[in-house]
């Protein structure tokens, strides 16, 4: 088999040209059907995740100022 690309010879098996690196062989296509159920549902899973991170990161981020503040107050009130 020959490269359709730079002619180089090929295995028959190959899907990319070594030489050149041109794909030679189509993308085989699935032809199983995806159950659309489970794609919204995951959907809604991932949709949590980030609408659980929207709000956990900014109560995240309040709860260490407050604790920088504080460990700063103890650091101070034992150096004293």
């Amino acid at each position: 088999m020959f490269c359709k690309n730079c002619g180089a010879e090929i295995d028959e098996k190959a899907e990319i040209c070594p030489k050149c690196g041109v794909r030679v062989k189509p993308i085989p296509i699935s032809t199983e059907k995806k159950s659309s159920g489970i794609a919204a549902i995951a959907s809604f899973f991932m949709l949590i995740f980030v609408a659980v991170g929207l709000i956990l990161l900014p109560l995240f981020w309040v709860y260490n100022i407050y604790d920088a503040y504080k460990t700063a107050e103890r650091i101070n009130a034992q150096q004293s």
